[in-house]
């Protein structure tokens, strides 16, 4: 089941065998796409390996991740950890430089803003 593949996933992470880890979240997520903890973990466990790394190519992935997991939106029930997760997302996007899509007034295609006052 995904819950037991889960369940394994985090603890490779726990045990630091990231590239283990790193296979068993993309696997998650192509099998479960509507799954919102699969992208939250694989988004958690990317970060950490970017900071682990000081990798600009994870921290990339991990904020593609935490995307993924947020535009899941209605399908996540935990709002606080949904709040936690967006909090994260826009800390690394910053970090990168990377707010433009936040903003409703940017160049480009439209992406609405996350109104986080919905999940408090």
């Amino acid at each position: 089941t995904h819950t037991h593949t889960y369940t394994r996933s985090c603890r490779w992470r726990t045990q630091k065998n990231y590239a283990l880890a790193e296979k068993r979240f993309a696997e998650l997520v192509q099998r479960f796409p509507d799954q919102p903890a699969a992208f939250l973990g694989q988004a958690r466990l990317l970060d950490k390996m970017s900071e682990q790394q000081r990798s600009n190519n994870l921290l990339n992935q991990a904020i593609q991740a935490y995307k993924r997991y947020l535009a899941l939106g209605d399908d996540i029930t935990d709002h606080a950890q949904f709040r936690k997760a967006a909090e994260r997302c826009i800390e690394r996007m910053r970090f990168m430089g990377k707010l433009d899509w936040l903003s409703p007034h940017a160049g480009g295609a439209h992406t609405p803003a996350i109104d986080c006052a919905l999940y408090e």
